[in-house]
């Protein structure tokens, strides 16, 4: 498979400016031919090896000058970084690089591996050995932390295993990204105050069983809560209003942060504390059964989540990670002020440190500061 697609290779894609070529010094060609021509002479003193010292030397003295032969190994070479995209800040996962080479020449590549500010890979650099037409796979461990980063592999330089040639490529290199979603905080005596039955009075669910009355079915609700013998006589979807569901509409949770909030790295700026603390209420409450929906401030108002389980959260951890807050036109604390009050559910407004001085107290509203 290789042998063909190497034969199908044109002359105008080998000769491209693809590579820098380093010739090897006079020096080192003519110690190539002394040790041949020496080698031949003395161990046996037959004219023939005499001969095949000397087309030895030879061939190291043509090997100092440029070939296009040699770009044609650039030309078979193939690199390719696997890396899983989706991870937890702080967690340890293997990948795999692949490094084929697809041209008839044994080769040795060095590549090194490059990472932005927040992730760890190891090992940094790797030097491969190839045989002709083979690959060769390396294992490379990951670490990131919160936030969406980039790992870029590239091929230092390529050379022969005598060291007759070395080829430097330009644009021969390999990308991955890795999410990383935010571990959760230990904070259960701070949050304990917000996910004990009653204390959000809105949006928790209850057991099913011990019903205090029956009311029409509305979007959000738990379809398990659905009273079949009862919805089929009226026509329309009923379902049970439990003691622990004293609303159907659920507990607000407000991520305020602002563009200024957001500096690189991520994982050390005042978004990311508060990007953990929202993530560790919202898992908190979704095994709590609480029903909640996390609002992402953007230029034209918020954005959307519903978490009504523990999976729910997942995915708010990897969107916590690729985001980016936006400029606010107007007031922002009167924003938020504003959305608290909406639909009469109470909301948990999350925000750094002395970010919302204009938030008056509010009923139902809850201000965590970070």
């Amino acid at each position: 498979m290789f042998s063909k697609r190497f034969r199908r290779l044109r002359l105008q894609s080998i000769t491209r400016e693809d590579t820098i070529l380093r010739r090897p010094t006079v020096a080192e060609a003519t110690a190539v031919a002394a040790a041949s021509f020496l080698a031949s002479y003395y161990v046996s003193g037959e004219n023939n090896l005499l001969a095949a010292g000397i087309v030895l030397g030879g061939l190291a003295i043509a090997s100092s000058l440029p070939s296009r032969v040699e770009e044609a190994f650039i030309a078979g070479l193939r690199i390719n970084l696997k890396v899983p995209r989706s991870m937890v800040e702080g967690e340890k996962r293997e990948g795999v690089m692949l490094v084929e080479n697809r041209t008839p020449i044994p080769l040795v590549a060095r590549i090194a591996l490059e990472a932005e500010d927040g992730v760890g890979v190891e090992p940094n650099n790797v030097e491969v050995s190839m045989g002709p037409l083979s690959r060769s796979f390396v294992k490379i461990v990951v670490k990131p932390m919160f936030g969406r980063y980039k790992i870029a592999a590239r091929i230092e330089d390529v050379r022969s295993p005598l060291g007759l040639w070395s080829l430097r490529p330009k644009r021969l290199h390999a990308a991955a990204e890795v999410i990383a979603s935010p571990e959760p905080e230990d904070l259960r005596e701070e949050l304990g105050v917000l996910v004990k039955p009653g204390a959000l009075g809105r949006g928790v669910q209850g057991s099913g069983l011990d019903y205090r009355s029956f009311r029409e079915y509305q979007p959000g609700d738990d379809p398990r809560s659905i009273e079949w013998k009862l919805t089929s006589r009226r026509g329309l979807p009923v379902v049970r209003e439990t003691e622990g569901a004293q609303s159907s509409k659920p507990v607000k949770l407000i991520l305020a942060v602002q563009p200024q909030h957001y500096r690189k790295p991520i994982y050390n700026s005042p978004y990311a504390a508060v990007a953990r603390r929202l993530y560790t209420i919202s898992l908190k409450l979704a095994e709590e059964g609480v029903r909640h929906r996390v609002l992402l401030p953007d230029s034209h108002g918020f954005r959307e989540l519903r978490i009504t389980t523990p999976r729910d959260v997942l995915e708010l951890g990897l969107a916590l990670a690729i985001y980016s807050p936006e400029s606010w036109v107007g007031d922002f604390a009167a924003a938020i002020s504003a959305l608290s009050r909406e639909e009469g559910a109470p909301a948990i407004v999350v925000a750094p440190r002395g970010a919302l001085e204009g938030l008056g107290a509010l009923d139902g509203l809850y201000l965590v500061e970070v």
